[in-house]
């Protein structure tokens, strides 16, 4: 009996450790997510659909020059709005800041990184 609570002690601590140490580890790549994130900058209207390779490449006119750009990363916040992005739309995303706005011929959308997942105009993505 006092060898199966010494089990049952030992198991609840080495589950406590390992949960203590996976969110140490979340919230680490989380802060990193965001610094990166926020360094991004770009406002493009949109010549060509938003697409994937090994980055996310976003291609059009740039708002400021006028001038054809391309805008890549490799962040997988990206690719979770590219359904939203059409030809013509504008999309902004402002350094500093952790959303980017969408804007099409009759909708904003404002798409929010957070810890948690991305939001679209406020809803998570995953109740889509």
């Amino acid at each position: 009996m006092v060898i199966n609570r010494y089990i049952l002690i030992t198991n609840i601590l080495i589950a406590i450790i390992i949960s203590t140490c996976d969110n140490k580890r979340i919230n680490d790549g989380c802060q990193k997510g965001k610094e990166n994130y926020k360094q991004d900058e770009f406002s493009i209207i949109m010549t060509k659909k938003p697409y994937k390779k090994w980055y996310n490449y976003f291609e059009g006119k740039s708002l400021q020059t006028g001038l054809d750009t391309v805008f890549k990363s490799e962040g997988r916040w990206y690719e979770k709005f590219n359904d939203y992005v059409e030809i013509g739309d504008t999309v902004i995303k402002s350094k500093g800041e952790l959303f980017i706005e969408i804007h099409t011929i009759d909708t904003v959308y404002i798409s929010e990184w957070t810890c948690n997942g991305v939001l679209i105009n406020g809803i998570s993505i995953k109740d889509r």
